[in-house]
């Protein structure tokens, strides 16, 4: 047994009584946290600058550049201003840990790099064993952290996050959003970072939109981001969300973080998802979604709240969906591939069980043969096994899958819901 799994038992053993009471607690007072988070940030006319003026960096030139480019061609519709202001008097510095910095990494999150915002300098820890592309993705994670970091009086703000002058709000949902963006734009397809925090970002953005979460992002508008959240909860909730993902983010890296992370994430992942099934009944009620797309959207945030999210996929040419992708949240490659037509299968047999009790817990939905959306994806995983082992041995794909949907509707246990199917069929 590691050393990481003791810290987790151990961590669960202590903590079971009193979880539930940690993202309740805040040394921060809330009218200190109502006050911060209602600091408007001054409209600044925007400064454009040659690049010439901001290449500075040399051996940084390039990831610079292409910073830049990205986020003038992709925000647009965003206040970049903070980018031009900072730019100009960045340094970018490569220096070796301290032995104070490597003892303090024993017992919290291991950092490739950070952003000072009271010198304007990203630093960066050479590591021989990293690659390019994980060295180019903490500098670009970094960079937007200048590119959105501003100083109101005497309060520090950067993205979401407000510290200084005794106020530390809002950081979790800051990172998780930074690597998000950071992912999406820079580092396409790899996990990176904060990755439960990443999941919870990207549950905020599906609620108030992608475009205006962004808006709100580099304009440092946390209050026009929590105002906008409040046409589907209260402002108390909201703000004890964000104070909860800020112990998620306290927790990486620490002993029995994990354990901690996973169920604080989950609950966060809940609150975020009852939110937006009040948006979804909203626009359904008005006749602005159709029912269909309504019943898949709920059982979207069934999984959301598992951290999965379904992808619909359909070829080049093609204005029709060919097949559903059931992905990791914050990751693009497919746990399991199903046909449209199964999918809306499943999706009507959730329904089906949830229709008369449409709210999201962090007890996991069972459909009628008392399968959980994890033991679901298994099966399905399963039944396509069969059905190419079954096509290896000459038979009709048609053929095998009209048989496993008779197995199913007769005698639903004969597709088993573990990882061992080879060896039991």
């Amino acid at each position: 047994m590691t050393k990481e799994n003791i810290n987790d038992i151990v961590t669960q053993y202590f903590l079971r009584d009193i979880i539930d009471f940690i993202p309740m607690k805040s040394k921060v007072k809330r009218k200190a946290i109502e006050g911060i988070i209602q600091k408007k940030i001054p409209e600044s006319e925007l400064k454009t600058l040659s690049l010439n003026e901001c290449l500075n960096f040399e051996e940084n030139n390039r990831i610079i550049e292409y910073f830049i480019k990205v986020l003038e061609r992709k925000f647009s519709h965003c206040n970049l201003s903070a980018l031009y202001e900072n730019i100009s008097t960045l340094k970018i510095h490569e220096r070796n840990k301290s032995i104070i910095e490597k003892l303090d990494e024993l017992l919290s999150l291991k950092k490739s790099g950070y952003y000072s915002e009271h010198n304007n300098s990203i630093r960066i820890y050479p590591d021989e064993n990293k690659s390019e592309i994980l060295s180019d993705s903490t500098k670009s994670h970094e960079l937007l952290h200048m590119a959105t970091s501003r100083k109101i009086g005497n309060i520090r703000v950067c993205g979401f996050a407000r510290y200084g002058n005794g106020i530390d709000f809002a950081r979790g949902l800051n990172e998780g959003y930074t690597e998000y963006l950071n992912r999406k734009y820079f580092t396409r397809r790899i996990g990176g970072a904060y990755q439960a925090l990443q999941s919870i970002a990207l549950g905020i953005e599906r609620l108030v939109g992608q475009e205006q979460m962004e808006k709100f992002y580099f304009s440092n508008d946390l209050d026009g981001l929590i105002s906008e959240m409040e046409k589907f909860a209260t402002r108390e909730s909201i703000l004890k969300l964000v104070q909860k993902v800020d112990y998620i983010n306290s927790f990486y890296g620490k002993p029995g973080g994990k354990y901690i992370q996973n169920k604080l994430s989950r609950e966060a992942r809940v609150d975020i998802a009852n939110m937006t099934l009040k948006k979804y009944q909203q626009t359904y009620k008005t006749g602005q979604m159709p029912e269909e797309e309504y019943k898949a959207n709920l059982f979207s945030l069934e999984c959301y709240t598992h951290n999965y999210l379904p992808f619909y996929w359909r070829r080049k040419g093609n204005d029709k969906f060919e097949k559903v992708a059931l992905s990791n949240s914050i990751c693009f490659e497919p746990i399991i591939e199903v046909s449209t037509t199964r999918y809306k299968e499943i999706v009507e047999e959730y329904y089906e069980s949830k229709k008369d009790n449409l709210r999201y817990t962090s007890t996991p939905w069972q459909n009628k043969n008392g399968l959980g959306i994890e033991e679901t994806i298994i099966r399905e995983k399963n039944i396509q096994t069969i059905v190419k082992l079954e096509e290896s041995k000459g038979r009709k794909q048609e053929e095998v899958t009209a048989e496993i949907n008779k197995m199913l509707s007769e005698s639903p246990s004969q597709i088993p819901v573990k990882n061992t199917i080879l060896k039991q069929w």
